[in-house]
């Protein structure tokens, strides 16, 4: 079944964080325009909590976000009520805020979602996710903790949570945090299996089937490929 969000289970799932203004243009628009335009609860919902899981610095906090812009940055508007209700445009290169001169309403009824619920799966790569479709995983997440059981429980698979590396100017071996990150050798090929969003994702090669279905298995979810 998939997951559905309305406004009373978006507040639920993010306490405090949605704008009296957004729920007004949701309560007065309708239903399926807003999912067509993508700006319906659910579709915020995801991008909201897939934005604060990658947070590591707390840029995300007392800000709504709305769409990308492409580039890897974020329009959103703030939830604290001393600050303006203007759309503002969070960039991290270079890093900083800009204001848009904007309010939400008009802001939404103009703008293109540019982070939409991911449907089709990337060339050659695989997910285990427990939703119909995968871009939604982060509703009905896999949780570190029974990743790191079922890994530890499969045979041919570690558990990592970090990657390794070389300057090449240096020679100097360095390690990078990688939360999440489990690899398999197979054949002898390195087959990389990283928890985000609630669901494990990687490169997929035919060999690795029998095994990625079996981690499926163990996690109570299913499996999708894509070969090409």
């Amino acid at each position: 079944m998939r997951p559905t969000v309305d406004l009373d289970e978006f507040e639920e799932l993010l306490p405090e964080l949605i704008p009296e203004e957004y729920i007004e243009y949701v309560e007065d628009s309708d239903p399926a325009a807003l999912r067509k335009r993508r700006f319906d609860p659910k579709t915020l919902c995801i991008l909201n909590l897939e934005l604060r899981e990658a947070d590591q610095d707390g840029w995300t906090r007392n800000r709504f976000f709305l769409t990308g812009d492409g580039c890897g940055n974020y329009y959103f508007v703030s939830t604290d009520p001393e600050k303006s209700d203007r759309v503002m445009l969070w960039s991290h290169d270079p890093p900083g805020i800009e204001n848009q001169h904007e309010d939400l309403e008009s802001f939404l009824e103009q703008a293109t979602q540019e982070n939409p619920v991911a449907g089709q799966l990337p060339p050659q790569s695989f997910c285990i996710a427990r939703t119909a479709v995968w871009g939604e995983s982060i509703l009905q997440p896999i949780v570190l903790e029974e990743w790191r059981t079922a890994t530890s429980a499969c045979k041919g698979v570690e558990y990592r949570g970090f990657r390794s590396g070389q300057n090449p100017f240096t020679g100097e071996k360095l390690r990078f945090d990688a939360p999440g990150l489990a690899t398999a050798e197979l054949d002898g090929v390195t087959v990389s299996l990283h928890l985000r969003h609630g669901r494990v994702q990687g490169n997929y090669v035919a060999s690795a089937r029998p095994l990625l279905a079996s981690l499926a298995d163990a996690l109570g979810a299913r499996l999708t490929v894509r070969e090409r």
